[in-house]
């Protein structure tokens, strides 16, 4: 089914059930909210049944109850959009009117199928609609009957005489005469049922007067031959043709109304009516051509208007594709910022997340960096503490030098006093070894100071082999005095080198603890500073975060514009659509007003 239609019954549904139900049976069918059908445009039958069946399921009505309302609403909306059709006197001449309606849409709308609406009178008050539609849909049909008598205020009763999918009969009773039928008697009478020629009747009615004429005289005793009426009446006959020769020329003039000829100018001259009657209608036709002359101007001009429109709508096409491309790379280019933007707040806050668990881990060394410091400082005292006990045992021990020096010099004094013991024992031997031998030379006498020198002489050995041994013995300990003289000087050369060392080690850990402190205190106030840039950093990417988000809403108002830009050209192109159906149309009525040849 055609566009037209279905817009109707869409907009109808936004009337009587409100444009959010409207909006969601589109929905469900798979149209746009705001969709435009166009007149030629073709609609699949399925879906307006589907947005029907949605309707209903939604209020809880049947169908036919939805499509009876549609069709009574759909009335109004019709004499809205096309009143030519609604101007008739009552409603049995609108639904006759139907017919050519439905003749005119299927020669004007390409592949248009509307339903067969075929009324017939059967009496004064009543007629026979005849509906036939492939689609059914006989609520629709009820709800147009409902809103057309609404329309034309007349209170009709219906009744249903045939149905079947695809038909239906209605015979519908009018509250006014549909049909005046004028009768005259005598023009039936002489007919005959056969004869349907004027001057056969008047030859006929010539004829039966002449008879009754002759039958009067002759009962009054006039004797009047028979044969008279008949030669009366081929006589008036004949005459009557002659003097109706006029009426095959108004006739032809009528015919030429009919096929839509206007250019003809006839005249007769006949002295009488038929000449009254020609002047009549070629007043009639030159008021027609008249009136067709400046319908064909209208329609010229509107078809000029129409070119000039489709010319116009190609101008602001081709600016609005132009508007639409410049909208849609500001669109793209705005996006592209916004994700740009986007991408640096998130790297920068990437970097101050890196840069802030730099500036934490800066202050925790800068706690272990004083940590160290302190230990350092307390480590540098205890080696300045152990350096001064080492300087002072480097003196005890050079005292316990100085004494194994005494020691050494002592026992070489006992070395010394032992030699001379060792002397004297030998002296004292000798002397005992002169008293023996003066004693034997005593003889009795010397016995006794013999056995005296042999026990000094023992004593002196004894003497002297102590001597000696103490002269080892010191010997040894002479020996293991200077092996421990030596050692000792040499552990002393060691140590006091060691305690120049330490000395020259605390003296330059003076200066790397004076460094450390600098480079400590330079730290510290870097990580302050580190901080400060981490304040204005939080203030940068405050801002430009404030920055990423106009950048975002100007992206979505850039495809806002976008998006709306989009509508204005699917507008503008449903613009274009219905100029092009106005062409159509003004091409229709040009077309229409051709058959009129004037």
């Amino acid at each position: 089914m055609k566009g037209t239609v279905v817009g109707t019954w869409v907009n109808t549904a936004r009337n009587v059930w409100g444009e959010d139900l409207a909006a969601e049976a589109m929905e469900h069918v798979g149209w746009p909210r705001d969709k435009i059908f166009l007149p030629t445009e073709e609609v699949a039958d399925e879906q307006p049944k589907k947005f029907a069946a949605y309707i209903a399921a939604k209020t809880g009505q049947p169908e036919e109850a939805v499509w009876l309302a549609i069709g009574k609403d759909n009335i109004r909306t019709f004499s809205q959009a096309y009143p030519a059709f609604f101007r008739q006197e009552n409603l049995y001449s609108f639904l006759r009117s139907m017919y050519d309606v439905h003749v005119v849409m299927v020669r004007r709308i390409p592949g248009a199928n509307p339903p067969e609406l075929l009324i017939s009178p059967v009496s004064e008050y009543e007629a026979v609609l005849s509906y036939r539609s492939k689609r059914g849909m006989f609520g629709y049909l009820k709800g147009l009957l409902a809103g057309a008598a609404e329309y034309f205020k007349e209170d009709i009763t219906t009744e249903i005489l045939e149905a079947s999918p695809e038909h239906m009969k209605i015979k519908i009773r009018f509250p006014r005469p549909i049909t005046h039928t004028v009768r005259y008697r005598l023009n039936e009478w002489l007919s005959l049922g056969i004869i349907r020629r004027l001057a056969g009747k008047i030859g006929l009615a010539a004829a039966a007067i002449t008879l009754a004429v002759v039958a009067g005289l002759n009962l009054v005793g006039l004797s009047v031959p028979w044969w008279t009426a008949l030669a009366s009446g081929a006589g008036a006959g004949i005459g009557a043709a002659l003097l109706l020769r006029p009426f095959t020329m108004v006739m032809d003039e009528i015919k030429g109304l009919q096929q839509h000829r206007y250019f003809t100018e006839t005249k007769i001259k006949s002295g009488d009516e038929f000449e009254t009657v020609l002047d009549m209608l070629a007043a009639y036709k030159q008021q027609v051509k008249s009136d067709f002359t400046g319908f064909k101007g209208i329609a010229d001009e509107m078809n000029k208007y129409a070119d000039d429109f489709n010319g116009l709508a190609d101008r602001m096409r081709a600016t609005s594709e132009d508007i639409s491309g410049v909208v849609n790379d500001v669109a793209a280019a705005a996006t592209s910022q916004a994700q740009e933007t986007e991408g640096a707040v998130v790297i920068l806050n990437g970097n101050l997340e890196t840069l802030r668990s730099v500036v934490d881990e800066q202050s925790r060394n800068k706690e272990r960096l004083e940590a160290a410091v302190s230990e350092i400082n307390k480590g540098f005292a205890e080696v300045e503490s152990s350096s001064n006990k080492l300087a002072h045992s480097l003196e005890r021990f050079a005292d316990v030098k100085d004494s194994a020096a005494k020691l050494q010099a002592q026992a070489s004094k006992i070395n010394e006093i032992t030699g001379l013991v060792a002397a004297i024992a030998g002296q004292t031997n000798l002397l005992a070894l002169n008293a023996a031998i003066e004693a034997a030379r005593a003889g009795e006498q010397g016995r006794g100071f013999a056995v005296v020198a042999e026990e000094v002489r023992k004593l002196a050995e004894q003497s002297h082999h102590h001597s000696d041994s103490i002269s080892r013995d010191l010997k040894v300990l002479m020996e293991i005095i200077s092996s421990v003289v030596a050692l000792i000087e040499e552990e002393y050369a060691v140590l006091d080198a060691e305690s120049r060392q330490l000395r020259e080690v605390v003296a330059g850990n003076i200066r790397h603890v004076e460094n450390i402190h600098r480079v400590a205190e330079n730290i510290v106030e870097m990580a302050g500073k580190l901080e400060q840039e981490m304040a204005g950093l939080n203030q940068v990417y405050g801002k430009i975060e404030s920055l990423a988000a106009i950048s975002e809403e100007n992206s979505a108002a850039s495809e806002e514009v976008s998006a709306a830009v989009q509508v204005y050209n699917d507008k503008l192109q449903d613009m274009m659509d219905k100029i092009r159906e106005f062409k159509t149309v003004i091409q229709h009525f040009s077309e229409d007003m051709n058959v009129y040849r004037t």
